[in-house]
């Protein structure tokens, strides 16, 4: 497609030459503004630094009393997003208690009670954890012997 010729007709838009400097009246305008970021701050864009996807397997669990799993602290320097928390007793049916602790307190996230067996139960949602802060699962009221499995997944993102 060809270049329009006529420049002339385009508002508020100047045609320059490459090589013309352009003049402007501060040559360092933020030059007395602190630029520097509250910490923690999050990264640029809050970009995605890795996609995690955590699972733990416990055979033969005794939930006749607490049985926990418990996630990887969240370590210094990043933020966790956790977008979902899936917990399943694949033997028998049992209680489940999905709780987040971010340091100071924990906070109750999510209950199924009797779950069936083999039935996978869900907590999702977007939920922010802080360094220091975990995830937890907990299994009770079942039977000897069980075989779980307990997944969380998410995203990473780098503070500084």
């Amino acid at each position: 497609m060809p270049g329009e010729a006529d420049q002339t007709k385009w508002v508020g838009v100047r045609p320059t030459d490459p090589a013309e400097t352009i003049p402007v009246s501060l040559s360092d305008p933020l030059g007395d503004i602190n630029t520097k970021k509250a910490a923690p701050a999050i990264s640029d864009l809050q970009a995605i630094k890795l996609s995690i996807g955590l699972q733990t397997l416990s055979g033969g669990s005794d939930l006749t009393s607490a049985f926990t799993v418990q996630f990887a602290a969240v370590p210094a320097g990043e933020l966790w997003v956790c977008t979902g928390i899936s917990a399943q007793n694949i033997t028998d049916m049992c209680d489940m208690t999905f709780t987040y602790y971010d340091g100071t307190v924990t906070h109750y996230l999510n209950s199924v009670f009797s779950a069936a067996k083999f039935s996978v139960n869900h907590h999702n949602g977007f939920l922010v954890m802080i360094p220091t802060g975990y995830i937890k699962v907990v299994y009770e009221n079942g039977s000897t012997l069980n075989n779980l499995r307990t997944s969380m997944f998410g995203y990473i993102i780098g503070i500084y």
